[in-house]
């Protein structure tokens, strides 16, 4: 297919999946990687002996990774191996005791009523309250764009409805009254990053995203993970630069049209997904003082935010770029997240050309805490 020169910038799992996707789809995909190892925030170090994960830790979606391999005629289980956590979490109180976060609603039910029985009708309406948030935020909202203020518009009924204005401990505290309890169901922003005292009540969705799918270790860490992403990749013929931070999007007329790496090598591009920071991205990689349509383009180019697993944007025609939300609840990845969400069926390509294509589908982010 004509225009099939494809560049990935950072290979975290936003960028992998985001590089097994374009392949899936016929791209000439080349993935560029400032780092000396793939993984991005997911990237593991060794000291001694041992390795560690540097960041995520746990998978809550592995139906994502499933299709993300299947996409290409494999079976994930052959490249890696998921155990089930049990129980997802173990909260340990000052006072000695302890409670471990299951999914399983009697299990929680027994604990609360052991702890606080005065809160265990109010646990059933918070979940079923959790419930809904999944419904909205994860289920209808999590892979569309909000690229425009109208969009965002849209959304603030349900949101309202919701009660997203309130912190995660703020509705929670509406429904348990004992602190230790609260505290057991408010700690998960912290995945994130976040503070539950701040942070939108929208992230509650979590609770029942781990219950609905379960949470999974990767036996041999997260690291795993990317190395089976990795392995993948080299089968289907997707290079991997190490070492090759990209120093410049190249963009004429509105539309990118190449990538410039570090050593000054400037490599021609018909499609860029960039998987870094969107303020790395727009302060640092486009220079508007070349062309002057650069200075819109410069508006329109969306980058992954590994933090919130935000976007994982297909660039071809900056102009006609969409963001799409990848949330995984990469409670730490952040990479994205990140993000193993299919690349955006809108995004990068013109409307005539995506009529032509296979469409792979819809799906969130991946899931990896």
């Amino acid at each position: 297919m004509s225009g099939n020169r494809a560049a990935v910038i950072g290979a975290g799992l936003g960028g992998l999946a985001a590089a097994v996707r374009l392949r899936a789809r016929g791209y000439d995909v080349t993935v560029h990687e400032a780092l000396d190892q793939a993984g991005g925030r997911a990237r593991v170090f060794r000291r001694d002996g041992f390795t560690f994960d540097a960041g995520p830790t746990v998978i809550t979606a592995p139906y994502l990774l499933d299709e993300l391999f299947a996409l290409v005629g494999r079976d994930a289980r052959d490249y890696f191996e998921l155990v089930p956590v049990d129980p997802f979490y173990r909260i340990l109180f000052h006072d000695g005791g302890s409670f471990d976060f299951v999914g399983d609603e009697d299990r929680l039910i027994a604990q609360i009523a052991a702890i606080s029985p005065r809160d265990v009708d109010g646990y059933r309406t918070l979940a079923r309250k959790a419930r809904a948030i999944f419904d909205v935020g994860y289920t209808k909202l999590a892979d569309q764009p909000f690229d425009r203020f109208s969009t965002m518009l849209g959304a603030v009924p349900s949101m309202i409805k919701l009660e997203s204005y309130r912190s995660v401990y703020g509705l929670v505290a509406r429904h348990i009254r004992d602190e230790r309890l609260r505290q057991v169901f408010t700690f998960e922003p912290l995945l994130v990053g976040g503070n539950p005292f701040r942070t939108s009540s929208i992230y509650l969705l979590i609770h029942w995203l781990e219950r609905r799918w379960g949470v999974y270790f990767a036996r041999g860490g997260t690291g795993a993970i990317v190395q089976a992403l990795t392995t993948l990749l080299a089968e289907l013929d997707v290079e991997v630069k190490l070492n090759a931070p990209v120093e410049r999007i190249g963009v004429t007329r509105g539309a990118v049209t190449s990538i410039e790496s570090s050593d000054g090598t400037r490599s021609a591009a018909d499609v860029v997904v960039a998987n870094a920071d969107p303020s790395v991205v727009y302060r640092d990689l486009i220079d508007e003082r070349d062309d002057p349509e650069e200075a819109g383009a410069a508006q329109a180019v969306v980058a992954a935010e590994p933090q919130q697993n935000r976007a994982l944007p297909l660039l071809r025609d900056p102009r006609r770029l969409r963001q799409h939300p990848a949330h995984e609840h990469a409670n730490d990845d952040p990479d994205g997240s990140a993000a193993l969400g299919r690349v955006p069926e809108a995004c990068g390509e013109r409307h005539d050309e995506r009529e032509k294509r296979d469409d792979v589908g819809a799906s969130r982010g991946a899931n990896v805490d």
